[in-house]
């Protein structure tokens, strides 16, 4: 059995853009635990042509291909990962507290893209992100559960540890670094972030700096671009 800490020697499949995006935490799995991938591009019009075939399920990617597996939707693909890689947690506990940190960075997600590709990163649309995600203004109203400093307090609760569930790094570490990571880039809220969350930024910068990790964030492998629009 190839399920739980033994890295596969079948070479995985991941099906996607050649952008960052959903498709980037799951990049970052993959070379962390050192299984071998390779990315096949997607053509728009095809994959929308096939959508809801067994080759394109939901019309959406990124997809990967994992043997037999062929797995839509970038959070289930994040979570087949964890389990089969050991980095689900080591209670059931600790699944939970994965479990809870995807789902709490997803809505986030949601309302980054909203950003991206609704309101173009408007400065007027990114003012109004900041007051609502950033700033402390925005922690104790309707937000939609999306709010940095609620995935703060999670870290916080988490001390001493270097991890935000249990005491080694988990899926819901690759997660949250990857959402704080298109927030503190140049072009979104680096100043502003920076400023308020500090924590989150050493929390990211500690990420960044496992070996594996740090390998494929300084090679040619990484995607430049972030979103499909070239915004944020």
């Amino acid at each position: 059995s190839t399920w739980g800490n033994i890295p596969q020697s079948i070479t995985m499949e991941l099906h996607y853009f050649p952008i960052r995006g959903r498709g980037e935490p799951i990049r970052i799995i993959l070379e962390h635990v050192g299984q071998p991938y390779e990315v096949k591009n997607v053509n728009s019009a095809e994959m929308k042509a096939n959508a809801g075939t067994p080759e394109f399920p939901f019309g959406q990617v990124p997809i990967l291909q994992d043997g037999d597996l062929r797995i839509p939707q970038s959070n289930a693909i994040v979570r087949h990962l964890g389990r089969k890689f050991g980095l689900y947690g080591k209670t059931e506990a600790e699944a939970v507290g994965v479990d809870v940190v995807i789902d709490a960075v997803e809505s986030m997600k949601l309302e980054y893209l909203k950003l991206c590709y609704q309101h173009s990163f408007s400065d007027e649309a990114k003012a109004e992100y900041a007051n609502l995600r950033i700033l402390p203004a925005g922690q104790n109203v309707r937000n939609q559960g999306a709010h940095f400093a609620y995935l703060n307090s999670v870290l916080a609760r988490n001390k001493p540890s270097q991890f935000v569930v249990g005491d080694q790094l988990t899926v819901a570490d690759i997660m949250l670094f990857d959402i704080i990571d298109m927030h503190i880039r140049p072009g979104a809220f680096s100043v502003v972030f920076r400023a308020i969350f500090p924590e989150l930024v050493a929390y990211h910068a500690n990420i960044a700096s496992l070996p594996n990790i740090a390998n494929y964030l300084n090679s040619s492998r990484r995607m430049a671009q972030v979103n499909g629009n070239a915004l944020g």
